[in-house]
Formats: C-alpha cells, structure tokens, sequence
C-alpha cells in the first residue's frame, strides 16, 4: 500500500469513520446509482462499463486496515464517477447514513423504527444488530401505520405520570428478587459450570424450584401478582425474567463462551490447516 493510499484511506475515515451504519449506507447509495450487486458486497457500475469495487462485509474484514483502504478506493472511483470531488462523494453517503438513522430509537430490548412506511417495533434480541442485513421476522416485529402509532403513543403518554414512578418500583422490586434466584442458581454449582445453551433452563428450573417452596421472596410475589389477574402476573413474570436474564447473564457467560469459541477455533483449525485462510473476527457494534 502505497503513502497516498494510506493518506487517502486516513483522509475517508476522518471525514466518515468506517462502521457497520456507514458500510450499510455505502451499499444502499451504490444501489440507488444503479450499481448492480453481483455477489454479496461486490457491485459492478452501471452500463456494463466493468468497473467493479468491493465494500467490506464489516470493518474488520479481512483486517481493520484492507477494510478501511476498500472503502476508500470506493469513494475514490464514486467520486470519478460521478465527476465530483471525494469529500463530496463522502458528504453524499454520509447524507444517506443520516436519513437512515433518523427515527430509529433503541431500549434496552426492541428498536423503533419510523419510516414512510410508517412504524415498527421489533424485539431486537432476536436480531444480529451488526449486521444490516438481518431484519426481524413477520413473528418479531408490530408494524402500525402512521394512524395507529400516533394513537397508541397518545396513549401510553396519557399514563406517563403514573409509568415512570412504576419503572423505578419496579426495578427495586426485580432487583430483590433477582438475589434471591441468583442465590439459588449458585446453590448446585459454580459460575463457571454455566453454558449459553443451558442458561435458560438453569434459569427457569432455579425459578420454579422457588415459587413451588415456600416462604420464598418469589413465591409471595408471584402470589400477590396473580391477585390482579392472569395477564397482569404473566406480563410481570415475563418482565422479571427479562430483566434478570439482561442484568446477570454477561456476568455468568462471557468466559464460558469464549472458551466455547476457542473450542470451535481449534475444531477448525483441526479440519482446515491452510495457514493462509482468512481468521474469524469478533465484531463490535458501532453506535
């Protein structure tokens, strides 16, 4: 890589550092020129011109440096293109980011999204946030039409008064509980005989081994909720074992399934032994 190679990749990622948001924006503005994808991040120039560029699945592929210097060589060749200089190549993708993350909104479990076709909100767990490409299923995801989700949010802040002091409550009451279920899931074993795939099932056995004894915390809230009602106790349940699963598993499970990942490494490298072949990189979300 030459020194005005290197200057340039500096000079994109300054302007417009490299991320998964922007790779995606980048994607969506070739398309919009008619640029055609003839294989996944490789689009071909319109007009059979042969004039191909390659925009890196994510930016730590192959490495942070190719990724960044592939990215310049594609605001490069716009900028060529489209007969512009390449810090207004760079200001027109940046344009699409911008229009693209206006009106997402994302809590701690379910992203919002507004756009022209109106609103959805999808449990954001069930999605792979660093990929722009992995979209929620029909199943995962309310989609209400502009109508519907004025109204709705209408609704919801006529109860604002009465919501906020019940999140700060609520938080107090599932953090008292969550000690008395992390107690009981160390009861049998150590942090570290946890596994990710077993996780829910420790869980939910700690859970019910609870609830069924008695004089327990969550026995006589779970009691007390079920008094206002089958939805209302199972909407609780299901928010209490949402937060404790949000709150304590990183701290049970990191190690574990980084030792997993080894495991799967070595399994690889077992089956394949070509030095040369690309290495996996773990992926961080940009914000």
């Amino acid at each position: 890589m030459s020194n005005t190679d290197i200057g340039i990749a500096k000079y994109v990622q300054e302007r417009f550092p490299i991320s998964m948001g922007m790779l995606y924006a980048l994607k969506t503005y070739l398309r919009k020129l008619g640029w055609q994808e003839a294989e996944a991040s490789v689009f071909l120039a319109p007009l059979d011109s042969g004039i191909r560029v390659v925009v890196p699945r994510d930016p730590f592929t192959p490495d942070v440096i190719s990724a960044a210097q592939a990215v310049a060589d594609v605001f490069e060749m716009l900028a060529m293109r489209l007969h512009i200089t390449l810090e207004e190549a760079i200001d027109c993708v940046k344009h699409v980011f911008e229009e693209q993350q206006r009106g997402e909104f994302q809590t701690a479990g379910h992203c919002t999204s507004v756009s022209d076709a109106g609103v959805v909100i999808y449990d954001a767990s069930r999605v792979d946030l660093d990929d722009p490409d992995d979209l929620p299923g029909s199943s995962d995801m309310l989609l209400l039409d502009p109508l519907e989700a004025v109204q709705i949010a209408q609704h919801i802040l006529s109860h604002q008064r009465r919501l906020l002091p019940m999140h700060e409550a609520q938080i107090a009451e599932f953090e008292k509980l969550s000690q008395e279920l992390l107690a009981e899931l160390l009861k049998e074993k150590g942090p570290a005989a946890f596994s990710s795939l077993k996780w829910n099932g420790d869980v939910q056995h700690a859970y019910i081994s609870l609830f069924i004894r008695d004089g327990t915390e969550i026995q006589t809230w779970r009691r007390q909720a079920f008094k206002e009602g089958r939805f209302a106790h199972d909407l609780k349940e299901e928010l209490f074992l949402r937060y404790f699963n949000r709150r304590y598993k990183a701290q049970f499970l990191p190690k574990i399934e980084k030792a997993e990942q080894e495991g799967d490494n070595e399994e690889e490298a077992d089956q394949d032994d070509d030095s040369a072949a690309p290495r996996k990189v773990e992926r961080f979300r940009y914000e």
